[in-house]
């Protein structure tokens, strides 16, 4: 079985829960190098108001400019806004010690925040070519109350998703959300007419993702100790020197290409621009 810890940063800045993921990412790839068992992290979070542009995000779907900061980060889709009232959720998963690909891992995510709404009894669903959770998907009224965007890196997953609890909309409205003009955006108050308990939305979303990260098929190691500076200084160094012939970004996606960490199949090096925000 694997080893899942949930952490709870509460009300944290964007920079802030951004370092801590790569720290945790750090430590991922340092412990599957010395041949630990995997430990799975997931951050869960809210952020004050910001608006967050995928790498290769469109400036100009930031409508309105000043307002909130706006933070260029490495994940996969364009533009979404984060704030109070919003689950954020940031998984730093080793697909690699559980055997799963990149495409399955978001689809997972997608599963899980349906499964969330339906114990609320909402209708979640999936809408081709848009990643994401949807509420009536394919009618007029078609709007996003979920946003995904990932990065995974050396089989190492960060970000992840965010969902709309309390979120105050107005402020999606400044910006044409995950680059898809003319859908809508809602919350799960707004679907149900109420306030929602945040903690027993966290606590849900928890219980999910546990299940399906347990199941999985764990890989076993020996003991060793972890530096986390160095862990730290190797993961970082990976991502800022895409180059290198270790770690030279693929021309389907942000992956290592390097032959020991190359991904199993075709179907699994996917793009991260195509997991939209």
């Amino acid at each position: 079985m694997n080893r899942v810890e949930f952490i709870d940063l509460g009300v944290t800045g964007y920079l802030a829960a951004w370092e801590i993921q790569r720290e945790l990412a750090g430590e991922a790839l340092s412990r599957r190098a010395s041949g630990q068992e995997a430990l799975h992290r997931v951050l869960c979070v809210e952020h004050p108001r910001v608006y967050t542009l995928g790498k290769n995000g469109n400036e100009r779907n930031l409508l309105v400019a000043g307002e909130v900061p706006l933070v260029r980060v490495d994940r996969g889709g364009d533009i979404t806004y984060h704030g109070p009232g919003q689950l954020v959720v940031y998984p730093v998963v080793d697909l690699l010690a559980i055997g799963m690909g990149v495409r399955e891992y978001v689809e997972m995510l997608e599963e899980v925040v349906i499964e969330v709404l339906r114990r609320y009894e909402i209708a979640g669903e999936r809408l081709a070519g848009a990643t994401g959770v949807w509420i009536e998907p394919r009618g007029e009224s078609a709007r996003k109350i979920c946003a995904i965007g990932i990065k995974c890196s050396r089989h190492v997953t960060m970000h992840g998703l965010a969902l709309n609890v309390n979120t105050e909309l107005k402020w999606f409205s400044r910006i044409v959300p995950c680059g898809l003009a003319g859908k809508g955006v809602t919350s799960m108050a707004r679907e149900l007419g109420e306030e929602v308990s945040m903690e027993t939305t966290r606590e849900m979303m928890q219980e999910e993702l546990e299940v399906r990260l347990r199941s999985r098929p764990g890989k076993q190691a020996s003991k060793a100790r972890y530096h986390p500076g160095k862990a730290h200084d190797q993961e970082s160094q990976a991502r800022d020197q895409p180059s290198s012939a270790g770690d030279r970004a693929s021309s389907t996606g942000d992956r290592a290409s390097s032959a020991g960490d190359q991904a199993s199949s075709a179907g699994d090096q996917v793009s991260q621009a195509q997991y939209q925000a």
